[in-house]
């Protein structure tokens, strides 16, 4: 069940991930990315063609610990998470965030999410439990705390290239096959055709 839902038809103003890069910048990384080299030896129209962007759910956690090292005084410990808010995939942001801006942003370029800040908090609790017991491994840890749940929106660039669909993330860059994200895919579906029509091109169909 999608736990937030919003009005295609109108603006909202939202938190976004202040990314810097460009559709230029994008549409290179389409043709360096290891996704298209396939690609371009099949296709004789090398220039991607822009679909839009849209706005993908992303919750922040700010968590915290105290942990204590052999032969070391006690430290507080601090890590920033990122849970996906459509799938629920939880991991460490270990790169530097830009700054969350507000917004003013159609609702036909917003993603629907899965999860509620308690879903994402749930979620990030226990990945926080396990990344200082398996990785930082300190032989005494004391109450966990995930201080803040911040629900901010990543802008990812579509493009049509040949008979494909890709998504670039404006934040890492990474370039992947539409297919990868089923959710994202679906989604954008419905926004690009409406709930009951299916987009004719290949790129969009489930393999």
């Amino acid at each position: 069940m999608l736990v937030n839902t919003h009005n295609y038809e109108q603006e909202a103003v939202m938190s976004i991930i202040q990314t810097n890069m460009s559709l230029e910048d994008a549409s290179r990384r389409l043709h360096t990315s290891s996704v298209t080299e396939r690609l371009l030896s099949k296709i004789k129209r090398k220039k991607p063609e822009y679909q839009g962007t849209y706005y993908y759910p992303i919750f922040i956690l700010y968590a915290r610990t105290d942990i204590k090292r052999a032969l070391k005084e006690w430290e507080q410990f601090k890590v920033l998470l990122g849970v996906d808010g459509i799938i629920g995939r939880c991991g460490l942001i270990d790169y530097q965030l830009p700054p969350v801006v507000r917004q003013k942003i159609a609702g036909s370029q917003v993603l629907l999410g899965s999860f509620d800040p308690d879903m994402a908090r749930e979620r990030g609790m226990i990945y926080f439990q396990h990344h200082v017991q398996r990785v930082v491994r300190p032989s005494k840890v004391k109450i966990y705390y995930i201080d803040k749940v911040e629900l901010a929106y990543l802008p990812y660039y579509v493009f049509n290239f040949g008979n494909k669909t890709l998504t670039v993330d404006t934040l890492t860059g990474r370039v992947d096959d539409i297919q990868v994200y089923p959710e994202f895919m679906e989604q954008f579906n419905k926004i690009e055709w409406g709930e009951n029509h299916e987009r004719k091109s290949c790129s969009l169909s489930r393999s």
